[in-house]
């Protein structure tokens, strides 16, 4: 899963350093349920949010969280370093030249953003969850539904919905719903990309490191096909991605196109 903190659910909707720090708790205790839930989650942030955003009135994040107190600021901090949410403007995916509008928002414009970023690399990825963690007491928390819809004002448009929470009770019921798909092991952005093949309705995956190509075996669905640079069948991986010894079948060299 691949998980955004929403810098826009932070706008200054706090009155006091006590509110503000107990919600900074609710979202440390957000971060451990989704630790416990899978490690292999990616998280991602606005690499300027907390130099842009506001917490308590008036008061931006930085000066906000460095008025709480010195136990829930460190606890913080390991927590957020432990997970260490990328930059997503690194890598970014969606265009600054297209509009991406939240539907739920009025149709607000959320170009340059956390939401229009998680909409098109689900655009992109459907088969890899996102999800949106907001600090509450925001605008979100008012909306009907846990997910924002998001259009992409292309031809044809196309439309994202991405689920969002900012609480425990609300992750829960998200994570109950979507369960960690069978081939996760190939969904660490550190270790494999994703390529535009599909073997029996499976996306192909190209290992960094060293070229292999993966997918899961859509038959059984109880391990990985392996295939060299060469196309050459390397053998079957356990869903931990072992190559499992004795497995190499010549008989499916080629089986992927070049």
């Amino acid at each position: 899963m691949e998980i955004f903190i929403n810098e826009l659910s932070l706008e200054s909707q706090y009155y006091s350093r006590e509110e503000f720090q107990t919600a900074i708790l609710n979202f440390i205790g957000l971060f451990k349920v989704l630790r416990e839930n899978n490690s292999q989650n990616q998280f991602y942030k606005d690499k300027l949010f907390t130099d842009r955003r506001y917490a308590v009135k008036n008061e931006h994040f930085k000066a906000s969280f460095n008025r709480l107190e010195k136990d829930v600021r460190d606890v913080f901090r390991i927590i957020f370093d432990k997970h260490n949410p990328r930059d997503w403007q690194e890598d970014q995916q969606h265009s600054e030249e297209i509009e991406y509008l939240c539907l739920g928002l009025n149709c607000e414009k959320v170009n340059g953003t956390s939401i229009a970023e998680a909409a098109e690399r689900k655009l992109r990825q459907p088969d890899i969850a996102k999800l949106l963690i907001n600090f509450t007491g925001s605008r979100f928390g008012k909306l009907p539904y846990m997910y924002l819809q998001v259009l992409k004002k292309c031809e044809p448009e196309q439309f994202a919905d991405i689920p969002f929470v900012e609480d425990q009770d609300g992750l829960k019921k998200i994570l109950e719903d979507r369960p960690i798909p069978q081939d996760w092991f190939l969904h660490s952005p550190d270790k494999f990309r994703r390529t535009n093949r599909i073997i029996q309705g499976r996306g192909v995956f190209e290992e960094i490191e060293t070229g292999y190509l993966w997918y899961l075996d859509n038959l059984h669905k109880d391990h990985y096909e392996v295939f060299d640079r060469d196309r050459k069948h390397r053998g079957e991986a356990d869903l931990q991605g072992k190559l499992l010894s004795k497995t190499r079948d010549p008989k499916k060299d080629n089986r992927i196109d070049k």
